[in-house]
């Protein structure tokens, strides 16, 4: 496999490619170069093809290449001599610049579509050629009719008879899926199942089978006590009913409960070192001849026998209904592509195609591709993916495609990405020496994916105030799955509260362990984020706001329909005569999903006007609409300074600069071997994320575990010599590895924020934190001498009750921003002050709560303060400058920032910090400890420091105003 360096004139450009890239290699970086120099070798924009996955992933591309193509423009232009290798020919050329100019000229003209978009464009385009009729695009999402829906619906509750499923394999069947409604999803994707058996053909094809041995139960329990001493005790299950299964059928569904444990403890690689044999056996040669016969068929797969019935009765349904499924576009292409004719209009359509995320086709998109573009070559073809990547299975992604595209495009056409652009020299380094292994095995195929080592690309610092490595394995005693919330969890939180970690990562097994990360975090009061695929139209927010709906535009009393949910009250106003916003201001209990339910909604009452049948399609749509388009739920709490919390397959192509890989030690429900292969590839996606420093846990159990429920990290182990914690400290001797074992249960101490560490304070000055004005915006209009006021909390209190988080910060922010840093004094103006309120919260989930900010603005500018003896509101003063931002040294440090608010007074320079936390009280005691907990103490000796520095020492003090609460505190 050759090294490929897209910077390089010497880099072969045209022919085919399997280009490899690792993770963190610049895979996304090379294709956008590529396709510069295609352009510069006079191939037009509109000629080149680019395929990948996901429509967001098309859209980064399509911005990510238009601006290379800029860069390049410029660098040409300007006969830069430190550009690109590759552009050193054409600097100053004038059939460059033209090339270039013209590219993104028509760059509106560029081919970067899915694999449904391309396919939809090409049918489309050639549709006489390609003999089909009419189509839906499948860019505009799956609308799946409510016929449909409720067939399914039908079918999981009387469809599924014994004769398809017993009872032991539907356990089975809902081990796999969490809900009945996560079943019918899964059905409703109309996938194509692989070839499988029901019930009633599988027990009929064993009890063909076994009748020739006129079995006697008896008898063959003893063959097996005979036969159980030769072999180890590692394997589990309940062998002698399985045994006695075979023998009488009317035990025979106790084989599928278990999946034919009983072949994995009989298999020859069980055997034990010292060969034991029975002196005589009843039946001698029945189990050997079982695991050919029988074993196939009772460790089948359940879920793709459950498809293949319901495929035959939607297609019944849709052949009535006006839908097309997406898969459905990939068929008709492939048939289209037979048509010589239309593979030929394809070809001559393009000069060059680049498919990304290549480890991710499926059979038939690669039988597309390769009768297009490889059969007949075009100038250029590139195949870029990592197949250690490949982690997306149940979507029908298939390694074996891979492989075989790999060999027939050939080992001269073969290269690789050999150098990671993301994490530090060192975590790179131990990475390539625990995963310079032949350990990524493929069942099906009888092989292994190579691991090539990578060098490092990037200066990234991975300095961490401890003796930890940059790789480093954190080890307990007890079984895997309760060692997450006992030890691997509350380890991975005193981590992040004693390094005070940011911008990193919690990768966990399923949704589960998303919900118990996300609620321990919360309670130690550290800001967390779940990323998943939860779409809106499965939150209950929407649900709830369907019912709404539905209610008001029934026919009944409208004063009397919402007794009962979320909005139990009577609505004040009339969703026809005023709209949705004034409406959506008086219903209580917004969470989040709701707020962002009724942001989509307004934006389409903007575009089409108020109506019920229009809301009615609005919230079909919404309900149907692609994440990726908007149908994902966000979550208000979003900030990149946020633990972010997601499962393993979501993980997949970001990076963080820490990455606890807490999933990896968890056991997963029953698979077969592709299935622990694919675990494999999770460990290796999961373990290239980190940046800086990568966390992962060792469950040390003394129960082995059942057959297929091998965690990934146990999966791993099976590839050294002796205890994967033997060779860790081994490796540790020359690589940047360490490894601890914590106690059962790890206890945390008390919640707390601890002080950085005092070097990154050397060089500042210090300036105590006293407390030296509290009140609140009621009693300050009127401040009695003597008098200690502050406010308390009103269950009415509309902006008490403004949402928590980093987003509603966010929004209050940027108001006062925009307010003080006017070129005109408008914060002397209420009517002024109200209308930039309005402005800023047009497009805002805080929405809702216009008139209690309005007030809350206009009551801070008002707000009486006290500087040097002297009572003044921010209202008399002159100009102020708004989020000034601030750069200073401090040996061997730089720090760096910037400061809300700054304004002169009586010769001084103040600064003010807008605060909007949720206090349970805004007295003394409570402002006092918010100070602390959140060092902002430390924060006003850095941002004194910077102004003392800037003005020469005229530096007056701080305010912090809990604008939330009324309240504020001088230091």
């Amino acid at each position: 496999m050759q090294r490929f360096d897209c910077l390089s004139r010497d880099c072969p450009l045209f022919g085919p490619h399997l280009l490899e890239a690792s993770a963190g290699t610049g895979k996304t970086f090379s294709i956008e170069h590529i396709f510069v120099r295609l352009i510069l070798e006079s191939i037009e924009v509109e000629q080149i093809l680019a395929v990948t996955f996901t429509r967001a992933a098309t859209r980064e591309l399509k911005m990510r290449i238009r601006a290379n193509l800029e860069k390049a423009l410029a660098l040409i232009r300007e006969e830069a001599t430190d550009c690109w290798p590759y552009l050193s020919p054409h600097l100053g050329s004038l059939d460059a610049i033209r090339r270039l100019t013209d590219a993104l000229g028509g760059f509106d003209r560029c081919q970067i579509f899915t694999i449904h978009g391309f396919c939809y464009r090409m049918l489309k385009e050639f549709s006489f050629e390609a003999k089909v009729g009419s189509l839906s695009n499948p860019e505009e999402g799956k609308k799946i009719p409510p016929s449909l829906r409720q067939a399914v619906s039908d079918f999981l509750e009387s469809g599924m008879d014994k004769e398809l499923l017993c009872p032991e394999q539907l356990t089975l069947l809902f081990k796999q899926f969490e809900s009945v409604e996560e079943l019918a999803e899964r059905l409703l994707r109309l996938e194509r199942p692989e070839p499988s058996l029901s019930f009633s053909e599988i027990f009929a094809k064993c009890k063909a089978a076994l009748h020739v041995w006129n079995l006697e139960e008896s008898k063959l329990l003893e063959d097996f006590r005979a036969l159980e001493k030769g072999y180890k005790a590692e394997v589990k299950g309940n062998f002698e009913m399985q045994v006695r299964g075979l023998a009488n059928l009317a035990f025979f569904p106790a084989l599928l409960k278990e999946r034919g444990s009983l072949f994995d403890f009989l298999d020859g690689s069980n055997r034990k070192v010292r060969e034991y044999k029975p002196s005589s056996l009843h039946y001698p040669g029945f189990f050997d001849w079982a695991q050919i016969h029988i074993a196939p068929l009772v460790r089948q797969k359940v879920f793709p026998t459950l498809q293949t019935a319901w495929n035959s009765v939607a297609k019944k349904i849709l052949s009535q209904e006006e839908y097309l499924d997406p898969d459905e576009i990939l068929v008709r292409m492939k048939k289209a592509v037979d048509h010589e004719v239309f593979a030929h209009c394809v070809r001559q359509k393009y000069a060059a195609a680049i498919i990304d995320e290549f480890q991710d086709t499926d059979a038939l998109q690669w039988e597309i591709f390769q009768r297009l573009f490889l059969e007949k070559p075009i100038r250029a073809l590139y195949l870029v993916g990592d197949p250690k990547q490949s982690i997306y299975r149940f979507r029908k992604a298939d390694i074996y495609t891979y492989l075989k595209a790999r060999d027939l495009i050939g080992e001269n056409h073969l290269y690789h990405l050999d150098t990671n652009f993301r994490s530090s020299q060192k975590l790179i380094s131990a990475l390539n020496a625990l995963f310079s292994r032949d350990w990524l095995h493929l069942p099906k195929a009888d092989r292994t994916l190579p691991y090539h080592p990578v060098k490092a690309g990037a200066n990234v610092d991975s300095l961490f105030p401890d003796e930890k490595g940059a790789l480093h394995f954190f080890a307990a005693t007890g079984e895997p799955n309760g060692l997450f919330d006992t030890v691997f969890l509350p380890f991975a939180v005193s981590e992040i509260e004693r390094l005070h970690l940011k911008k990193c990562a919690f990768l966990v097994k399923d949704r589960y362990q998303v919900e118990k990360a996300l609620e321990f975090l919360k309670k130690r009061g550290i800001a967390a984020i779940a990323r998943s695929r939860t779409p809106l139209s499965q939150t209950p927010a929407f649900q709830a706001i369907c019912e709404l709906f539905e209610a008001l535009s029934s026919p009944v009393d409208k004063g009397e329909i919402v007794k009962r949910g979320p909005f139990a009250q009577q609505p004040g106003l009339s969703l026809e005569e005023h709209g949705l916003v004034p409406f959506a201001r008086q219903l209580p209990n917004l969470d989040p999903d709701a707020m962002q339910i009724f942001e989509w909604l307004f934006a389409w009452e903007k575009r089409e006007g108020f109506s019920f049948e229009g809301l009615k399609r609005a919230l079909q749509h919404l309900q149907h609409l692609d994440p990726e388009e908007g149908g994902q739920r966000r979550i208000l709490q979003a900030d990149e300074e946020a633990i972010q919390i997601m499962t393993l397959h979501i993980s997949k192509g970001l990076e963080f600069d820490v990455v606890f890989a807490l999933g990896l030690a968890s056991r997963t429900p029953e698979g077969d071997g592709e299935l622990d292969a694919e675990k494999l590839r999770q460990l290796y996606v999961a373990m290239t994320r980190a940046k800086k420093r990568l966390y992962v846990p060792l469950a040390l159990s003394t129960k082995d575990p059942d057959p297929g429920t091998h965690s990934p990290i146990e999966l791993f182990s099976r590839y050294f010599e002796g205890p994967l914690r033997d060779q860790l400290i081994e490796l540790s001797k020359t690589e940047s590895i360490t490894i601890e074992h914590l106690p059962t249960p790890f206890i945390l101490g008390p919640a707390s924020l601890q002080t950085p560490p005092k070097e990154t304070l050397q060089g500042i000055a210090s300036h105590p934190f006293t407390p030296f004005f509290l009140s609140s915006f009621t009693t300050l209009a009127k401040p009695r001498e003597g008098e200690s006021k502050q406010i308390k909390n009103d269950p009415e209190n509309l902006l008490q009750a403004l949402p928590r988080g980093p987003e509603t910060g966010v929004v209050i922010h940027q108001i006062f921003e925009k307010l003080f840093s006017s070129s005109q004094p408008i914060w002397r103006d209420p009517t002024a002050m109200d209308a930039l309120v309005t402005k800023e919260l047009r497009f805002s989930p805080l929405l809702p709560w216009e008139e209690p900010i309005q007030q809350m603005v206009r009551q801070t500018v008002a707000l009486p303060l006290q500087a040097d003896g002297k009572c003044f509101t921010l209202s008399e003063i002159d100009t102020f400058q708004a989020e000034m931002e601030f750069v200073f040294s401090s040996p061997p440090h730089f720090i760096k920032g910037f400061i809300d608010l700054l304004f002169r007074y009586c010769g001084k320079i103040y600064f003010i910090d807008w605060k909007t936390n949720w206090l349970e009280d805004y007295g003394p005691a409570f402002l006092q400890k918010a100070m602390e907990e959140h060092d902002y103490g430390l924060q006003a000796a850095l941002y004194a420091e910077a102004i003392q520095r800037c003005f020469q020492g005229n530096f007056g003090g701080a305010y912090y105003l809990f604008v939330r609460g009324g309240a504020y505190i001088r230091t």
